[in-house]
């Protein structure tokens, strides 16, 4: 996108002398493509779009990436309660959820482990000092 507004400027790659061409190719190139496009030379414009026509397409990736539901979940409780405490209160669902259809418990470590990986993806900035709950 940024590549073709800077065609419609007057930048052109195929013009660019990169890395690797003789001095003499250089300065012709510069000299040539000194005028100014709103204070910019048009010889870093078409190096520019030379370097961005090397970046390949991405059109079929997703957006972003969508939150896990049990973040959402500590999110919302948090509002109400301290995040460290959703988080554990969350994980402890997903405990009983799991041995409700599989028949297997998890040990309370499992459980304060998942609860300490939500509670630090909540607080997002803070990853190390995250407040135990009580």
């Amino acid at each position: 996108m940024l590549a073709e507004f800077l065609r419609n400027v007057g930048a052109d790659g195929a013009r660019a002398v990169l890395p690797g061409s003789s001095d003499k190719e250089r300065k012709d190139w510069l000299e040539s493509r000194s005028r100014f496009a709103k204070r910019v030379p048009m010889w870093m414009l078409d190096l520019v779009v030379a370097l961005l026509e090397q970046i390949p397409n991405r059109e079929d990736r997703p957006q972003g990436r969508r939150r896990e539901d049990a973040t959402a979940r500590v999110e919302l409780l948090s509002a109400g309660m301290p995040t460290a405490e959703a988080a554990k209160f969350v994980a402890e669902m997903e405990a009983a959820l799991t041995a409700g259809a599989s028949g297997k418990q998890l040990s309370d470590e499992a459980i304060a482990v998942r609860a300490e990986k939500l509670a630090r993806r909540v607080y997002r900035k803070r990853k190390r000092d995250v407040p135990k709950s009580k």
